[in-house]
């Protein structure tokens, strides 16, 4: 008799529900740590394998894949205290804040990051993304000025800057009325990409080299865009001869730092404007 009033019990709270309280979604944002940068990393990642998955089998596309883990991420940059953080890994709350698309929140975390970073590295890459974060939020001046508080780090660390520019800065603020403007930054950082120095002996550097001339090619085509775009055809014109002064005048050789330069009689695969 006592067994099966405890096993009709156990139905009842399974049927009802304890009373005292749910137990906690572990899959959930409040279940992570206050400032716990691990298991939100953790959570992201396999959020997007989750969507991934889903792409792969048609049921959504790209853009609904990142606005669901934005929308993930929204919830899990309530579990973050900036004010408690380690300075020296701001830039990876930062990261969270960028998927979240908390450009608010994104900018604090980098001019944090940008306050306390470790190394050459670090500073130049949260410059950036601190220069990012300012455009998002309207801070035109100020992001461009961050940015280019960037161009004075040594060849080797020159890396990162065309990226920044071309792959988020200029989709963030193209055909917003101010075209020739970040089409002269976008110049500058194709300048600073070409004097980027690279071991060619890693794999990082033969990748850098093999896409060099390509990212070069893009670069110069958008910036020749921005400016036709804003109605300044003789601003392009001058810049389809600089671009093809960097491709056309000179043939890339390598030197010891992984710098290439060309010489007179070499032609390139990259699309004239």
């Amino acid at each position: 008799m006592k067994q099966i009033f405890l096993a009709c019990a156990a139905l009842l709270v399974f049927a009802t529900g304890c009373q005292t309280g749910q137990i906690p979604d572990p899959n959930s944002p409040t279940a992570i740590e206050i400032n716990d940068i691990d298991a939100m990393e953790q959570r992201l990642a396999e959020g997007w394998n989750d969507l991934a998955i889903r792409i792969a089998r048609g049921q959504i596309d790209d853009t609904q894949a990142h606005d669901f883990l934005a929308e993930s991420a929204q919830e899990i940059v309530k579990r973050i205290d900036l004010g408690s953080i380690d300075p020296s890994q701001a830039w990876r709350y930062g990261k969270v804040y960028d998927t979240a698309r908390d450009w608010a929140g994104l900018e604090k975390a980098y001019r944090l990051a940008a306050q306390h970073s470790p190394n050459e590295d670090r500073r130049v890459n949260d410059l950036l993304q601190l220069g990012y974060a300012e455009v998002r939020l309207g801070k035109i001046e100020e992001g461009f000025a961050h940015i280019r508080e960037t161009f004075d780090t040594p060849p080797p660390g020159k890396g990162p800057i065309l990226y920044a520019v071309l792959l988020q800065i200029v989709p963030a603020l193209e055909s917003q009325g101010h075209d020739v403007a970040l089409a002269k930054l976008l110049e500058e950082a194709l300048e600073q990409h070409r004097q980027t120095q690279v071991d060619p002996k890693t794999d990082g550097g033969k990748g850098f080299l093999a896409t060099r001339e390509i990212h070069l090619g893009n670069g110069w085509k958008k910036v020749i865009q921005l400016y036709r775009d804003a109605g300044r055809e003789d601003l392009a014109g001058a810049a389809a001869k600089r671009r093809d002064a960097m491709f056309f005048n000179r043939r890339w050789v390598s030197t010891p730092g992984g710098l290439f330069v060309r010489s007179p009689d070499t032609r390139t695969t990259a699309q004239r404007a």
